[in-house]
């Protein structure tokens, strides 16, 4: 830029159409492309090195990346730890870092400029001796999404407290305004907090400077306040339920700071809990960086005894944004807040064709549908491509048709690439015998011949059965007969006297928003889908924002509620002529209430239509890909009514929520299990009766708790598990301690070793009706489908000899009073949480050194376990089982479909069903 300048001063820019000007002009583009080449990659090393030198004396504090952005005019650094990338932009900020300092004494690569002398100037390179600023974007490490506060402009607020009666008047009664503070206070998150400011910081600090490891630079007080403030957020932490933190702010010099809360009734719980108690924080906590965990052995600070008292956000200005002004064309009041702007304000204008129908379904049909869709048999969906680039950032699932988010399209062609989806799930006349055909796509049009009445007979045989894709089935057949308001020009639409239906409905998308979560303004694709697009909210209500195309924001624009529960229909106008979007954020204002966002799932029902054969013609709805196997699965091309499923091909579900579960939680399981001889009764009555000398196949043994059992009764045990880790432990603990079943063994005399192999319970190595009984326990509600588990029962009925006994037991739908186990549907994950000692992926020193906080640890044995979850408040790592919750009877039926088993008794036992069977000659 230097250079240019010298340019323009020179004789050359009097006349700027010469050619020496254009040429000159030419050879200084050259000159940028290659400084830009070969000088500036090297600022990533530059600014790697000088952060690790010596004369920073910071801790090594390389990045793992360093990205230029923007021209060279911005660089992106990534640190693995929040410490390490606030060191450097405290770093950054107070002794400053310019160009010149990386760059002075690098030495210029050889250019060919091709420019004289006297133009360019002198050899060396000149520098800008302006300071670099430092932006720290994000506090947790790659975060998904930014649900906090900026950094750079934190809010300030007042207490509500109820002032004194007003003396003169425009301000209302006292009683007023104390019940226009307890609404505040009603609907507010934020806390003021006194005893917990700068007086602790400054016990710390003090102590910091008797230990001789006070501030050794301009940054160091600041720098220590901010791991100060970020371990006082990990002490509130537990007042949070979102998961998603706690902001706290402390001004300088002050006693007292303020907390942002995730919701009111979390900030009313650390009122309740917090008031006038005293909160008590370690120092060796505090200081991640500046003290060693094993040199500290001072006390625990204590707070001064807290007191607290609600918040509210003041705000200093008028927010002038353009997209927050009011509908009537009036700016936002001084001091009103900057929130989410109220669906009040655009309550006059009206789109055609829009209808909202709140409680469409019941409270009771919405958790069985969220636990359904969400849980384990649902098909969720690759990820896809936006138009725009990058991937779809919710997760979402097709059903009949695939709506392809990168040609925005449904895909037709069954047998084209992405377009494999599952059918929707279809309505018959009997809800006891709705598997017509197993696993068969039916296609036509009018596949349901079910009038009404028998409909709501299904849907409610649905609810009280808890079954979710028959209930799901129901719901979409009763949404195509439901008779909307008239509404005008609907293209695909049935008219009659009571309304207008949409019968031809035969495309469903799931979509999952997390809190913050939107998606951007659009009209769905017209070539795609006819008039009518429905959907239904579930778990959580959401704002949606409706824009007229080519239209003015302050007439032309509408801010509709739908509530949980509800169903929004657009047609005519509002399918065609108006976008909708969801703006991503953490609350919604409603009629004057700020309400925060929870988890949502909708449900979108489309008519996809085929391409339309003449421009004269309107195009033609897809048929119907219906099937009546729930779940629905996707199928192939196979021409046998069993679609070529083969039940001895072990489902995804039950490898990653399974076996894979229980190969990582093998040596907790058996500490927890095992070792202290929790066993069902009912179990252990079975084995202790049988004669001696039996030969017991112990089914889905695990790590063999009920061995001693069979060995105290003189049996011969053999035990088999899919999960070699977990079988591993039944050889009598690798801790080298005795467990119940050694010591068993002891007293019995039995062999040295149980026998024990790795095998599936659906093909057991075992030979022919060798073995005098059998027990199964807690293993069939691991299998995922009907026919695994007719499958666990034959060949069950194929080891044991005839006149042999069989015990099956496995977990119920309903659970017994005051337990902590309650089921929504059958098919569920179920959370085991484990403890990181127990987990042995991870390099047990290499976690050591990640500090003295639990959760850093645990983060790693998450990321290094598929599937697995970190929970921040305790630690720990969250696996989810796959789980078949059996209803009454249900075991007993799938009995009966099996010969050679003969039912002897049936019963419920702590939270289980059970069923000892006779095996009887085929």
């Amino acid at each position: 830029s230097t250079t240019k300048q010298r340019l323009e001063k020179s004789q050359l820019s009097r006349d700027k159409k010469s050619d020496d000007y254009r040429i000159t002009e030419k050879i200084l583009e050259s000159l940028e492309e290659q400084i830009l080449s070969k000088v500036f990659p090297s600022m990533q090393t530059f600014l790697a090195d000088y952060l690790c030198s010596d004369e920073v004396a910071l801790l090594p504090l390389a990045p793992k990346s360093v990205v230029l952005q923007d021209n060279m005019t911005k660089c992106h650094m990534i640190f693995d730890t929040f410490q390490k990338a606030l060191a450097v932009t405290l770093h950054i900020r107070k002794v400053g870092i310019s160009p010149n300092d990386l760059l002075s004494n690098y030495d210029i690569p050889t250019l060919d400029i091709g420019i004289e002398q006297p133009l360019l100037g002198s050899t060396s390179m000149q520098y800008s001796v302006k300071n670099f600023q430092a932006t720290q974007l994000t506090r947790h490490p790659l975060p998904s999404e930014i649900d906090h506060w900026p950094r750079v402009s934190p809010p300030k607020f007042r207490r509500l407290i109820v002032p004194p009666v007003p003396t003169s008047g425009g301000f209302g009664s006292h009683e007023k305004i104390k019940e226009e503070i307890n609404h505040q206070r009603g609907t507010t998150r934020f806390l003021f907090l006194n005893g917990l400011g700068n007086s602790v910081f400054s016990k710390y600090m003090d102590w910091l400077q008797q230990e001789d490891q006070g501030p050794s630079g301009n940054h160091s007080s600041e720098y220590e306040l901010q791991i100060f403030i970020n371990r006082v957020r990990e002490v509130l932490k537990k007042y949070d339920t979102s998961g998603s933190g706690v902001e706290l702010w402390m001004p300088q010099n002050k006693t007292h700071c303020y907390i942002g809360m995730r919701s009111n009734a979390d900030a009313a719980k650390a009122i309740s809990e917090l008031q006038g108690k005293r909160v008590l924080i370690s120092p060796s906590d505090i200081c991640v960086q500046s003290i060693q965990a094993a040199q500290c052995s001072c006390d625990v600070f204590a707070s001064d005894r807290l007191f607290l008292d609600w918040a509210d956000i003041t705000h200093r200005s008028v927010k002038k944004s353009s997209r927050l002004d009011r509908a009537d064309g009036k700016g936002l009041e001084n001091g009103e807040p900057t929130r989410s702007e109220c669906t009040s304000l655009t309550e006059n204008v009206k789109v055609p064709g829009l209808v909202v129908i709140p409680n469409y379904i019941t409270e009771e049909m919405e958790s069985i549908l969220v636990a359904t869709v969400t849980g384990p048999t649902a098909s969720w969906f690759q990820e896809q491509e936006r138009p725009s680039g990058g991937k779809v950032a919710r997760r979402v699932q097709h059903y009949g048709y695939v709506f392809d988010y990168a040609s925005a399209d449904v895909l037709r062609d069954k047998t084209a690439a992405g377009a494999c989806c599952p059918p929707l799930p279809a309505v018959s006349s009997s809800f006891g015998s709705h598997l017509k055909v197993p696993n068969k796509v039916y296609t036509d049009k009018a596949l349901c011949d079910c009038n009404d009445d028998e409909i709501s007979n299904f849907i409610d045989e649905a609810v009280i059965h808890r079954q979710g894709w028959e209930l799901l089935a129901g719901v979409i057949e009763r949404t195509r007969r439901f008779k909307f308001p008239l509404v005008p020009e609907g293209i695909n639409a049935t008219k009659t006297k009571m309304g207008v239906s949409y019968p031809n409905l035969n495309q469903l998308t799931i979509n999952e928003y997390t809190p913050g979560q939107g998606i951007g303004s659009h009209v769905d694709t017209p070539s795609a889908f006819s008039d009518g697009l429905i959907s239904i909210s579930l778990n959580s209500g959401v704002v949606m924002e409706f824009r007229r195309v080519g239209g003015t924001k302050s007439t032309d624009r509408k801010l509709v509620h739908l509530p949980r529960r509800s169903l929004v229909l657009m047609s005519g106008p509002a399918r065609y002529e108006w976008e909708h979007m969801i703006v991503g954020r953490m609350t919604d204002t409603v009629d004057g209430e700020v309400t925060p966002r929870g988890y949502r799932v909708s449900l979108t029902l489309r008519t996809a239509i085929d391409t339309p054969v003449s421009p004269d013609e309107p195009p033609l709805p897809l048929g119907r890909c219906e099937s009546f196997d729930f779940p629905p699965r996707v199928p192939n091309n196979s021409e046998n009514g069993s679609g070529g499923l083969n039940d001895l091909v072990t489902p995804i579900c039950e490898r990653k929520n399974v076996h894979a579960v229980y190969d990582a939680i093998a040596e907790q399981w058996h500490h927890t299990r095992g070792k202290r001889g929790i066993l069902w009764p009912k179990a252990t009555d079975f084995i202790e009766s049988l004669p001696r000398g039996s030969i017991v196949a112990d089914v889905g043994c695990g790590d063999g708790k009920y061995f001693a059992a069979g060995w105290k009764a003189g049996a011969f045990v053999i035990g088999t598990d899919i999960s070699e880790p977990l079988l591993r432990t039944s050889l009598g603990g690798t801790d080298g301690g005795k467990d119940l079943r050694q010591v068993a063994y002891d007293e019995s005399g039995a062999s040295a070793r149980p026998a024990i192999a790795v095998a599936d319970c659906l093909n057991l190595p075992i030979n022919d009706e060798c073995c005098d009984a059998a027990i199964c326990i807690a293993v069939m509600h691991h299998l995922s489908t009907v026919g695994r588990r007719l499958q666990c029962l034959r060949e069950l009925r194929r080891i044991v000899k005839p006149g042999g006994k069989i015990n099956i037991q496995a977990w119920a739908m309903d659970q017994e009073e005051g337990s902590k186990r309650k089921f929504v549907v059958p098919d569920a994950f179920v959370p085991f949480n484990a403890q990181p000692r127990y987990l042995a992926k991870v390099n047990t020193n290499e976690a050591s050194n990640q500090g003295p906080n639990m959760k850093d640890t645990a983060q790693m044995y998450a990321e290094a376990y598929d599937g697995a979850e970190l929970n921040e408040r305790n630690g720990l790592v969250v696996f989810q089982r796959y789980c078949h919750m059996y209803c009454n009877g249900e075991l007993e039926d799938l009995v009966g479909q099996v010969e050679g088993l003969l039912l002897l008794e049936s019963g419920f036992e702590a939270g289980n069903y059970y069923v000892i069977l006779e095996a009887t000659r085929v």
